[in-house]
């Protein structure tokens, strides 16, 4: 399978996590969704992943809550 994003194209063997979760990263860093038919800026969709990565309710690697450590 290959990656295709501006600037960035790769070969992804799926039976690496790192991988995956690389793919999982660019798809959603690329993501510009629209809200009501008009186009959102490029941060706020970054901004709510990043949120969501820092709540552990989403994750960059398959095995992501098993990696981070527990607070």
């Amino acid at each position: 399978m290959a990656i295709k994003f501006p600037g960035h194209q790769r070969k992804l063997c799926k039976s690496h996590p790192q991988e995956q979760g690389e793919s999982v990263y660019l798809r959603c860093y690329n993501l510009t969704p629209q809200i009501n038919g008009k186009a959102t800026p490029e941060y706020m969709s970054r901004g709510t992943f990043q949120y969501l990565a820092n709540e552990r309710i989403i994750g960059w690697h398959p095995s992501y809550m098993s990696l981070l450590p527990k607070y």
